[in-house]
């Protein structure tokens, strides 16, 4: 005889049977509780917990961008402190994707309008532009997860780690979108959005991983400084080389 397991009971409602897992928790949700997320459901609480870009299908591109952006930016606590433990990693890579391709676009905009930084017609101008400006982005999303990764492990280091990686990748990518002010009139001070994104990262750190406000400082401070500097050598060592390539 064949045997039937029974289906978990819903969190919700004892004794009712579960549809599944929450992706995020784990705790099992009924049809009723339930809501449908990207190879599997949410739980009402981790729903409400989910990002507004995560719901952009919904909300629509630009509305979902916004209300991730904004309140990230100026009430980074009240974000951040709604960022699950659990969630997808892909949309948050996507998220960072956009701010970063917003804050190449003034650079490139500018080496298409003027003579500067590219040779030749205006239309090569254009297409070494966007060349560049995809290059850039991808360049840009790269350093996101090598940051991550080096502030998860300074972060274990400390003891600290209380989240999974794909929870750093999210707080880093998330905590990053000020960079979208590179594309403004703060781009000649670099220095502005920099340092407003490593804040908001902070952030986003000690509260994913439930840390002290100096050791998420410490994690990602000491990662980010030794990205810069790095950064900044590797173009000294390469400036020779640009400028006679560019003569």
């Amino acid at each position: 005889m064949e045997m039937v397991t029974a289906r978990p009971s819903c969190v919700g409602h004892p004794g009712v049977d579960a549809q599944g897992p929450c992706l995020s928790c784990g705790r099992w949700a009924c049809d009723v509780c339930a809501l449908p997320a990207v190879a599997g459901l949410l739980c009402p609480v981790c729903a409400s917990e989910r990002m507004p870009w995560e719901d952009r299908g919904q909300l629509g591109f630009w509305r979902g961008f916004a209300r991730t952006l904004v309140p990230s930016m100026f009430a980074p606590e009240e974000r951040f402190g709604r960022l699950q433990r659990r969630g997808p990693v892909a949309p948050a890579l996507g998220y960072a994707a956009v701010t970063h391709l917003i804050g190449a676009s003034t650079p490139a905009l500018l080496s298409v309008s003027s003579s500067f930084g590219f040779a030749g017609s205006p239309a090569d101008r254009l297409v070494s532009s966007l060349s560049l400006l995809g290059a850039v982005t991808l360049l840009w999303l790269a350093a996101d997860v090598l940051l991550a990764l080096l502030i998860h492990g300074t972060l274990a280091i400390l003891g600290e780690a209380q989240a999974t990686f794909g929870a750093t990748v999210r707080a880093v990518c998330y905590g990053g979108g000020v960079g979208v002010l590179y594309a403004t009139i703060l781009l000649p001070s670099i220095f502005v959005p920099q340092v407003w994104a490593t804040l908001t990262t902070i952030q986003a750190i000690r509260l994913s991983h439930r840390t002290t406000p100096g050791r998420a400082t410490t994690a990602v401070l000491v990662p980010t400084l030794a990205c810069m500097i790095a950064g900044l050598t590797v173009l000294k060592l390469l400036a020779p080389s640009m400028v006679a390539l560019k003569g």
